[in-house]
C-alpha cells in the first residue's frame, strides 16, 4: 500500500526495486520502533508453555535483553543477518551502507553480544 501510496515520488529510469526495498526498509524499522516494547504471543504458544523450574529468564526474554545492548544499526543488521538469513551484500543493499561497513557493524555487534 505504500508503495502505491508513494508512486508519484518514483523517478523513472530509476531501480524501481532499489526505491521499493527502500520503502520496505524504513516501514519496517518504523513498525519496530513503534512496537519494540510490546510482546506478541499467540495463544497457542501461551498453551504450550510450561512453567520453567529455574529461575533462568526464558528465551525470548535472553534474545531481548541481548539486543536491547545493541545500537540501532547493530540490531537491524544482527536480525536481518541471523533471523531473516540475508547475506551482507543483500543487507547492505537494504542499509544503504557500504559491504564494508555492514560487515564491520556486524562483527562488532557480534563482539558486543559474546561480551554480554
Amino acid at each position: 500500500m505504500k508503495m502505491l501510496i508513494k508512486i508519484n515520488q518514483y523517478k523513472i529510469g530509476s531501480n524501481f526495486i532499489s526505491w521499493l526495498m527502500q520503502i520496505a526498509k524504513y516501514h519496517a524499522i518504523d513498525m519496530y520502533r513503534k512496537n519494540k516494547n510490546k510482546v506478541h504471543v499467540d495463544d497457542d504458544v501461551l498453551e504450550q508453555m510450561t512453567p520453567a523450574s529455574n529461575d533462568e529468564p526464558d528465551k525470548k526474554t535472553q534474545v531481548a535483553m541481548m539486543l536491547d545492548v545493541l545500537d540501532e544499526d547493530e540490531r537491524i543488521i544482527v536480525v536481518l543477518k541471523v533471523l531473516d538469513d540475508l547475506t551482507h551484500k543483500e543487507i547492505s543493499k537494504v542499509v544503504d551502507k557500504p559491504l564494508g561497513t555492514v560487515l564491520w557493524i556486524y562483527q562488532k555487534a557480534i563482539a558486543k553480544l559474546k561480551n554480554y
